[in-house]
């Protein structure tokens, strides 16, 4: 299964369907969620697992921990940075269907998800918890907006800038983070 359809198996379809709850808002259809060419950011990402992967293989039980501990983290920052932008891309559609920024914040929210369980996949962290660290920043990301999409500066104060600069630069901070760590 690839990542894409894990994360809409298993994250996309039950979270999109309940980001808000009031009448007012549209509900997310599984037609809704298509699959947006990643094709430059899948190789990028999967040449950075295999990088780890080679790169720890002789690596002490010490090193394999920091690693996997900074692969966590960075998985963690982009699953919330895909629930920030699916949940954007959702109250974007309930305004103006065919707005085309509709479509960059789903593709933004998928390459997000792709990296956080690409990236999780290296620490070890598993499909529940996974799932599970998108349903808390979804949740949160309810009551921040008071499940309304009139209040998504809340949301946008909070998570914009970082996730922005999480799409743009985090795969090179985490290689040069690698890096510093010693894994070549």
């Amino acid at each position: 299964m690839s990542a894409y359809q894990l994360a809409r198996n298993l994250l996309f379809l039950p979270w999109l369907h309940s980001v808000v709850e009031r009448d007012h808002f549209a509900p997310c259809r599984a037609d809704s969620v298509r699959q947006a060419d990643h094709a430059g950011y899948i190789r990028a990402g999967f040449g950075l697992i295999a990088l780890v992967a080679v790169s720890v293989s002789g690596a002490s039980a010490k090193d394999i921990d920091r690693v996997k501990e900074l692969a966590n983290n960075f998985s963690h920052e982009n699953l919330i940075c895909g629930a920030y932008y699916l949940f954007v891309s959702q109250c974007l559609k309930n305004k103006n269907a065919s707005d085309p920024v509709v479509g960059q914040y789903l593709e933004g929210g998928n390459t997000f998800l792709q990296r956080g369980i690409e990236t999780g996949r290296i620490a070890d962290v598993s499909d529940k918890a996974i799932n599970a660290k998108v349903e808390i920043a979804l949740e949160e990301m309810k009551r921040d907006t008071e499940n309304n999409c009139v209040n998504i500066s809340v949301l946008f104060k909070k998570h914009a800038y970082q996730c922005k600069a999480t799409f743009d630069e985090g795969p090179g901070i985490f290689a040069d983070r690698l890096t510093r760590m010693g894994v070549k």
